[in-house]
This record gives structure tokens, sequence and C-alpha cells, in this order.
């Protein structure tokens, strides 16, 4: 009994010790899953209303639903109902973008797996050869005792290569679990955001600029050469008379450019 438990005792608990961090794994992919399972559920909702031009609070499930829709979606809104305001291709328009979708994937919770295990695997290796040298005495003359000697140092060699297998193998399996499950995550995370994609989307700052009309574009022109000028006569050029020049030239109500941002919002 003593002899097994050398010989498989450390094999076994990392066996166990490897079971037990897969598992922990496996909870943390199924629990980030589930964490994409309520924004899944509100993009499939946005797709049901998407030929809809208003969206009703009583359609909502709940009313977190509907603080949802207000928090995300551009448009007018109201106390009963959201008029969202969609492009051209029917496509919502998104005031803010779901924080959970354009976060990172996470670390695994056992991300030292691979190198526990293979230090467990060491700590076994220098434990059997301890174990096999512990009983080798200094006298080897007598050719029994060389022999018992040899049979005791195999032994611990034994449990010392055996742990190695174990520790070596395991830690190679959970190196290739983690990657699966980062690989499982990601593609998760990305399905969701393509949904949501499909049916809306944050306007860009270079897409509200486009839509402006080429008559502003010929302002900003000016103005920056108003900037420039003022600049010029200037003889103190400090950041608060920079700063002074630049809101009279263009940040004020009668600027086109102004007005047509104003338009824009």
């Amino acid at each position: 009994m003593i002899n097994f438990l050398l010989n498989w005792g450390g094999v076994i608990l990392i066996i166990i010790i490897a079971i037990s961090l897969a598992r922990i794994e496996y909870l943390g992919i199924s629990q980030y899953q589930k964490d994409f399972a309520l924004i899944e559920k509100r993009i499939e909702f946005l797709q049901a209303k998407q030929n809809q031009k208003i969206i009703d609070k009583k359609d909502c499930d709940n009313n977190e639903l509907f603080l949802w829709l207000i928090k995300h979606l551009e448009g007018e809104i109201y106390p009963d109902n959201i008029k969202p305001k969609k492009d051209n291709n029917n496509l919502y328009l998104l005031s803010y973008y779901p924080s959970i979708l354009s976060q990172p994937v996470p670390q695994s919770l056992v991300y030292y797996a691979p190198t526990l295990l293979t230090a467990l695997g060491i700590l076994g290796t220098f434990l059997g050869i301890f174990l096999g040298l512990q009983k080798i005495g200094t006298n080897i003359g007598d050719t029994q005792t060389l022999l018992d000697s040899s049979n005791q140092l195999l032994a611990g060699m034994k449990t010392a290569f055996s742990t190695s297998l174990a520790g070596l193998g395991s830690a190679s399996f959970m190196m290739w679990y983690l990657a699966k499950g980062g690989k499982l995550k990601q593609n998760h995370r990305n399905n969701i955001r393509k949904k949501l994609s499909d049916i809306a989307y944050i306007e860009s700052s270079q897409k509200l600029l486009s839509r402006l009309d080429t008559s502003s574009m010929k302002e900003a022109s000016n103005s920056l050469e108003n900037v420039s000028k003022s600049l010029g006569i200037l003889t103190d050029l400090t950041p608060q008379n920079i700063a002074l020049a630049i809101k009279e030239v263009i940040a004020s109500d009668d600027s086109i450019l102004v007005q047509q941002l104003k338009i824009q919002n």
C-alpha cells in the first residue's frame, strides 16, 4: 500500500488538480456566455421592432428593457414610447454602445494552470529522487545491500518519472483547453457584435461632418483665415489670446459651421 501511494499518489493528485482546474475553466466559459444572454435578448427585441417607427413601453418585457433602450438609442424619448432615429437603410442609430461588447475577453480564472501543473510534476520528480536516495547507505560493499539500494533507487525514479509525465501531460492539456476556451468566448462576443451591427451603429464624427454643406466648409476655411489674421496682429501669443481669437471667429452664434452642427444635432 505504501509503495502504491509513493508510486501513484503524486500522479493521482496531479490528475485531480487538473480536472478541478478544467472544471473551473468550463464554469467560467459558461458564465461568460450567460453574461451576454441579456444583451442578446435586447438585440433580438430590436430586430423584431426594426420595421416599426415607434417602440411602446408596454411592448417591453420589463421596465429595465425600456430604460436600456432610452440609454442606448438615438431618437425622441417620451414617457410611454420611443421614436428611434434610423438612417436610410432602416438601421438604428446608437447614442451609446453596450459596454460589454466593447470590453476585451477577460483572462481565464485559471490562467496559471499550466505553470502550476508543470511545477507539481517537477516537484514530484525531485521528491521521487529524494525518496530513492533516502535509504541508500554509504556501505555498499555487501552485494545484498547494493541490490536493495538499487531497488530503492529505481522505485524512487519510477515515482519521479510518473509524476513528471502526469504534470507535463496535464499542463499540455490545460494549455490547449485554455486556448480553446478563450477562442470560444471571443467568437461568442464577436457573433453578438455582428448581430448588433446588422441592425444598429454609432454614427462616427467623420460621417457627421460629411453631411455638412460645402458652403460650411468654405466658411470654415474663411474662419481659419480670419484666425490667422487675428493671431498675426497679436503681439503676445499666449494660449489665452489664441483661444479668444478662435472663439471670436469660429464659435460665434453667427458662424455657419456652428449653425450646421446645430442642425445635425
